[in-house]
């Protein structure tokens, strides 16, 4: 099954990490480093994973769902 990812982050790395980990497999990996770009995305597209950057400097992650219409579950990693 090929999944359709958003990676939204200000780190080129991280975008270039995700990127070569998933699309290898056959899915489609679109990248931004502006979260408004990204969130206009989000509203004319559908995607099925998200993965957005914890400290985007014009983002307030618990805004981030409203502002894309996407469902939201957040995964934050271990302290």
């Amino acid at each position: 099954m090929s999944l359709k990812i958003m990676v939204v982050d200000d780190e080129p790395l991280s975008l270039k990490l995700i990127r070569s980990l998933a699309a290898p497999s056959g899915h489609t990996v679109l990248t931004f480093d502006d979260s408004q770009e990204a969130g206009q995305r989000a509203e004319a597209q559908r995607f099925d994973v998200t993965f957005v950057g914890m400290r985007m400097p014009q983002l307030d992650d618990s805004s981030w769902p409203a502002e894309s219409g996407t469902r939201s579950s957040t995964v934050r990693p271990p302290s």
